[in-house]
């Protein structure tokens, strides 16, 4: 079966196609690739190629479909607003703290009355916390997400995973199956610095397609329309730095 792309098909309609933000000059030191983990590359990729936005947007579409019973998390509505308090254990036995506040956001299920797509849908992050037995496997959220008319989504948001955190101030907007990222756009990764975020790329992970860029003190391409059996190669300043594998 033939598995969509990332950012075009993976969500409701409603919720594509890029990820928008507004570009900071400041930040952390630049990037430098050469002396990155491939961890740390893989990070950096994986955020500036709007995952880590796209991986908090559900989850906070999520919180705001929990029932009002719920007791983990607690859901407080008032008007078109469901925020999800947690600090707590659910069913399944994890600890999960923090607070998700979901506004004017699309129903994953149904419909709603107060839902306004010529508004933007704005999720909220505080302190929000997957608990696991390793920082490794926990996932971590703090800022926000927004979804705008034009569908594309306005993130300032820090995010952990795979115990690395990058932060993410970017703006990416679709053509047809491609994103890219407007200027000024960067992320900052933990212990490796900051880089802006070039080109325009598709993840469709059976016909992925262009070129994202990455410019630190060096400049790291992942070269994704040339991507072989799962693994995307990738350079620095030219220089061939192996491939990033599915």
């Amino acid at each position: 079966m033939r598995r969509t792309s990332l950012l075009s098909h993976s969500l409701p309609a409603t919720l594509l196609l890029a990820i928008a933000a507004c570009g900071d000059s400041s930040g952390g030191d630049p990037a430098t690739f050469s002396s990155a983990t491939d961890l740390q590359r893989q990070r950096a990729i994986i955020a500036a190629s709007s995952a880590d936005a796209m991986m908090g947007y559900l989850i906070g579409s999520f919180a705001g479909a929990v029932p009002p019973e719920s007791q983990c998390p607690k859901v407080a509505v008032a008007g078109d607003t469901i925020t999800a308090t947690f600090d707590c254990t659910d069913d399944d036995g994890q600890r999960i703290d923090g607070k998700v506040t979901a506004t004017n956001v699309p129903p994953i299920f149904g419909e709603s009355s107060t839902y306004d797509p010529t508004r933007d849908a704005v999720i909220t992050f505080e302190g929000y916390r997957q608990r696991a037995a390793t920082p490794a496997e926990e996932m971590a959220f703090d800022g926000t997400i927004r979804l705008r008319p034009d569908r594309s989504i306005v993130a300032e948001l820090d995010a952990q995973l795979y115990g690395i955190a990058v932060t993410t101030d970017a703006t990416f907007r679709s053509a047809g199956e491609l994103v890219s990222a407007a200027e000024g756009s960067s992320i900052d990764v933990d212990g490796l610095g900051r880089a802006t975020i070039h080109g325009a790329w598709s993840l469709d992970d059976e016909a992925p397609a262009g070129l994202m860029a990455l410019q630190g003190a060096e400049r790291l391409e992942a070269d994704f329309a040339h991507a072989v059996d799962g693994c995307v190669p990738l350079t620095i300043d030219g220089n061939a730095a192996g491939a990033l594998c599915d």
